[in-house]
């Protein structure tokens, strides 16, 4: 830590870099980036300490919302059929599909199928055929989201 400071300037209780003080988020004295991750471990530790509580209210949640899951879930596959062309291989598509679940018994880890180009995009959008899908572990594609990088 400094021994003298900038006027305007504070330091992130954080990553101990110096802000202006405007930049400084919260009243805990951390900058934007450090005040995402303190908010993200605090919430976890919540969710470990309060288990039982997180799941039921999973439970609650999805039994008094089952129209608005059904039709979020609806509007995914029309999605994926209006991004379906014609003339794709409905066959190899289904392969992959299979080879995904056997890959995830087989290794015990969770794999998807992902669209390379994902279906809806900011910059770029693809299509549901074979070409463009690939399997990959979950927490990937999870961390992925709908993002795509050239390469």
């Amino acid at each position: 830590m400094k021994t003298y400071q900038r006027f305007g300037y504070k330091e992130c209780a954080g990553c101990s870099r110096e802000f202006r003080v405007s930049e400084i988020r919260s009243n805990l004295g951390f900058c934007t980036e450090c005040l995402r991750i303190w908010k993200a471990q605090q919430v976890k530790k919540w969710r470990t300490k309060n288990g039982e509580h997180v799941i039921e209210y999973g439970r609650k949640y999805r039994k008094e919302n089952q129209v608005k899951i059904y039709s979020r879930s609806v509007k995914q596959r029309a999605e994926k059929i209006q991004r379906s062309p014609k003339w794709a291989d409905l066959t190899a598509i289904q392969l992959y599909y299979e080879t995904r679940k056997a890959l995830s018994e087989a290794t015990g880890i969770e794999y998807h199928v992902d669209h390379e180009l994902p279906l809806k995009g900011r910059l770029v959008s693809g299509l549901h055929v074979p070409e463009n899908l690939q399997i990959i572990p979950a927490l990937r594609n999870i961390r992925k989201n709908n993002a795509y990088t050239p390469g």
